[in-house]
């Protein structure tokens, strides 16, 4: 019956797909893995056909959201079973390059800064008519006669050709929204060949029942690059279930009485003991154990460590692992304990393909010459209240941000913060302080910098991952259209463009977004990503504007060293761990206090190129 059906179907159609999904599942029940892995691969290729043309109807949308990641998971399964871990790694890739085309589709966005009007008008014209063909064909009657169906295929075929060539033309004028839309992922030689040596980058693939870890060293001198596959014996829900735990001992370590009586409340409900250190590192061992102990020698042999991580680890601080090696212990720790970062620098990004991407942006230009060192936007200016009514916005969506239960108060610290930066950084700086904080300097910046932070709050939106923004200055009254205060992940996608080696995020929780099953998280990371940012340094959670404060000075004081990226982000964890709990100045500077508690300094993490 499948045989029968796909033989009627439009070749590169979403029910091609799943004709070729079905027939894969009664393959693999009739134990026939290598038949299944090759329905598998043909429902991957008619994917990717309308991936090319995603966009337009919500329909359309909503299909590829919920089913577009099973085929390739599946046959990621499969291959490892079959021991075929290289092509099981190229699978991968090739799941990983296209939330950006999803959403940007979701939000229609107009990338004229990169696209040539007329190339954008036949692309879209192009979409459209293919979108007409579709619904056509879904509403034929299974009597429909097949000449009707046949001139309705061969005109998918010409419109394929068409599109193949538009997309050849859109490559030469604008590469950078070209590899958005249609997007080449590399396989595994390809990646390994774009490490820096001494990088080891560990891919994570969680699926139902258990985690695939790919492992790639790039070549030694005279060698040839390596490549490890290993199954965890643990699958989402249950990794899900861990990383929440974890996260909710360490946000519960700081020693705040709210904290206190959170760790009180939390180990009740877990009926386990309320010594937030001794269960977090236990949390933290296990952890260790089940991620990354099958690798710990390839570890060894690494001077750094680039993670892409999968589902719930993308909001699992790897920093904060603990693992017992051999030796003295470090400070603040259980003995024989060491947290990962102490070991090893680490870094993350959402794929190999995006990765080698970002290094290449090293050779091309990518770095600001002849421009300011440092540009800081931080202390905004925000109503006196710290929870206004919504009433008092004039623009919607301040008030719709202020309705679901933000309250944007002022972060003292963050103008120290920026003014100590700066120091560091005499005569080669910039700062844009409260009210001068304002979105419509960010769209404005036209001069060159290496370094662009922002120390303001962030508004995560997990319902419309491209609304979520940095709060800078909120007008009482916009000055123009769309300049609310909220510097959006949409806005940054059309409007911002810069050219910098690094964007620091030093709010709270600028690393998450919406989670896109295998595709990863879409938000504040990966548009500045494409905005120009060849790393961005952003957090995990809520944290504290104090120790926040230290942690960033201490980076940026490292990095004038002339420490690389991830090592300087190193450095200042460590000072934060080896810190001693002395009495806070509540009137001037943030005096030295006990931040050793991964509450601190774990939840920033480092995302793109690492030097």
């Amino acid at each position: 019956k499948v045989v029968a059906l796909r033989s009627r179907l439009a070749p590169g159609t979403d029910e091609e797909a799943d004709g070729w999904k079905t027939l894969a599942g009664v393959q693999r029940r009739q134990g026939k893995p290598e038949k299944a892995a090759t329905s598998l691969r043909r429902a991957i290729t008619a994917l990717e056909h309308q991936l090319a043309y995603l966009g337009g109807v919500q329909e359309v949308q909503a299909a590829f959201a919920s089913r577009e990641s099973g085929p390739y998971r599946l046959l990621m399964d499969l291959l490892v079973d079959l021991d075929k871990t290289m092509e099981a790694y190229d699978v991968l890739e090739r799941s990983r390059a296209r939330v950006l085309l999803r959403m940007l589709a979701e939000r229609d966005l107009v990338m004229d800064r990169d696209i040539p009007p007329e190339l954008d008008r036949q692309r879209r014209l192009l979409r459209g008519e293919r979108e007409k063909i579709l619904r056509k064909m879904a509403s034929f009657q299974p009597d429909t006669e097949e000449k009707e169906l046949k001139a309705l295929r061969q005109k998918l075929d010409e419109l394929r050709r068409r599109r193949t060539a538009l997309t050849s033309q859109i490559r030469e004028s604008a590469p950078r929204l070209a590899n958005l839309h249609s997007p080449r992922p590399l396989g595994f030689s390809q990646v390994a060949a774009s490490l820096d040596p001494g990088t080891l980058f560990l891919a994570y693939a969680v699926l139902e029942d258990r985690t695939i870890l790919f492992a790639i060293e790039g070549a030694p001198p005279g060698g040839d690059p390596r490549l490890e596959g290993h199954v965890l014996p643990v699958g989402e829900e249950e990794l899900g279930r861990r990383v929440k735990a974890f996260r909710r001992w360490i946000q519960a370590s700081d020693s705040t009485s709210d904290s206190r009586n959170t760790i009180a409340a939390l180990a009740a409900m877990l009926e386990e003991d309320q010594t937030t250190g001794s269960r977090r590192s236990e949390l933290a061992r296990r952890l260790y154990s089940l991620l990354l102990s099958p690798v710990e020698e390839a570890m060894a042999r690494a001077n750094r460590v680039v993670i892409s991580p999968d589902g719930p680890l993308h909001l699992l601080p790897f920093a904060a692992l603990e693992r017992r090696p051999q030796g003295k212990p470090s400070d603040g720790q259980p003995k024989g304990s060491q947290y990962l970062v102490e070991w090893k620098p680490l870094h993350t990004v959402l794929s190999g393909t995006l990765y080698a991407r970002l290094l290449q942006r090293r050779a091309t230009g990518g770095s600001a010459t002849g421009g300011l060192d440092f540009v800081g936007f931080g202390d905004p200016a925000y109503p006196d209240e710290e929870c206004p009514d919504s009433e008092r916005f004039s623009d919607t969506i301040v008030q719709n941000a202020v309705q679901r239960g933000r309250c944007f108060y002022r972060l003292p610290w963050s103008g120290y913060e920026l003014r100590q930066i700066a120091s560091l950084y005499p005569g080669r700086s910039k700062l844009f302080l409260g009210s001068d904080a304002t979105e419509r300097a960010v769209k404005d910046l036209n001069q060159p910098a290496r370094i662009v932070h922002f120390a303001s709050h962030a508004w995560m939106d997990s319902r419309s991952p491209l609304s979520s923004a940095l709060v800078l200055s909120i007008p009482a009254k916009p000055i123009d259209e769309g300049d609310n205060g909220l510097l959006s992940s949409a806005e940054i996608f059309e409007q911002v463009r810069m050219k910098v080696d690094l964007v620091v995020l030093s709010g709270c929780e600028t690393a998450l977004g919406k989670d896109f099953g295998g595709e990863g998280l879409l938000g504040l990371t990966r548009a500045f990503h494409y905005a120009g940012a060849r790393s961005v340094l952003s957090s995990l959670w809520n944290v504290s504007d104090r120790s926040t404060a230290q942690l960033m000075i201490a980076f940026y004081r490292h990095l004038q060293r002339g420490l690389p990226k991830d090592e300087a982000l190193r450095a200042a964890q460590r000072e934060l761990i080896a810190t001693a709990r002395t009495a806070e100045n509540t009137n001037g500077p943030p005096a030295p206090g006990d931040y050793s508690a991964p509450y601190h300094w774990a939840g920033f993490v480092l995302a793109g190129d690492w030097r």
